[in-house]
């Protein structure tokens, strides 16, 4: 997701990610100074972290277990046709995470009392307005098992039709039909001995133990179109990476095809 455009200082504007979401917080890069732009209430303390921001909860704050901690950060932003914020958020089983936006004055709840559950969650709850003065972030604590939460990035966003990939991503990139003769190119990760070498273990006893769980997992990885996993900005970005979405979490991006390419060129 681009950062370049979002301001740190005085007025924002929504950094446009696709045809129906735009980016209002970057917490994922601390190059853009998030943790800088939220204040904190009594007690709380909030820091920025190598992927994420983290905000520090009981009992690593004061406060009794049912304690509440909130930051807010001021705004001056047209949402015109956005309907829905979002809010990708990591915290435990025992908080609670709850967002407020004033927008064109009126404070309004969005998300309320969202349980977590030590898994990255995107929360989302509806918006209507056109201009955003105020996001507030309150987390409870129930129970004092995970004393912190992890934010990930605040997004807008609007009906509209979503990026899909190319119908043929991969065309003119791929040579159909077997390949007689393979020659490494800039050698960064074998070179023609190495490959070599590669291919006479692959034809050896050590490898025979493991051809036949390797040779399944093949079949398996065969039948994956590669370009369902194709994504606008991102492949390899895990369960709880920067950028992964929830509508991927169903994807498993072990599934690339690197497998079949090194059995390929092994055998």
């Amino acid at each position: 997701m681009p950062t370049s455009s979002i301001q740190t200082e005085g007025s924002s504007v929504p950094v446009v990610v696709s045809g129906t979401e735009a980016i209002i917080e970057t917490f994922w890069d601390s190059r853009t100074k998030p943790a800088s732009r939220w204040v904190p209430s009594a007690g709380a303390r909030i820091e920025s972290g190598w992927d994420c921001t983290v905000v520090h909860l009981p009992p690593e704050s004061p406060g009794p277990p049912g304690t509440t901690v909130e930051f807010h950060r001021p705004y001056d932003m047209d949402i015109s046709g956005y309907t829905r914020l979002l809010f990708r958020v990591q915290t435990g089983a025992g908080v609670r995470t709850s967002v407020h936006a004033t927008i064109d004055g009126v404070a309004r709840p969005v998300i309320a009392d969202e349980p977590g559950g030590h898994t990255v969650r995107e929360l989302a709850g509806p918006i209507t307005g056109t201009r955003l003065t105020e996001v507030r972030l309150r987390f409870t604590v129930d129970r004092p098992e995970a004393p912190q939460a992890m934010l990930r990035w605040l997004m807008l966003d609007r009906p509209g039709v979503a990026w899909r990939p190319p119908a043929e991503p991969f065309a003119g990139m791929v040579v159909e039909g077997p390949v007689d003769h393979f020659e490494p190119g800039l050698g960064l990760l074998h070179n023609p001995g190495d490959m070599a070498r590669l291919q006479a273990l692959h034809r050896g006893p050590l490898y025979a133990a493991a051809a036949e769980a390797n040779e399944k997992l093949v079949a398996e990885q065969a039948r994956i179109d590669p370009a369902s996993l194709v994504r606008r900005y991102a492949l390899y970005v895990g369960a709880r990476g920067r950028y992964d979405r929830t509508s991927d979490a169903s994807h498993d991006f072990n599934h690339d095809g690197l497998i079949l390419a090194m059995m390929g060129l092994t055998q």
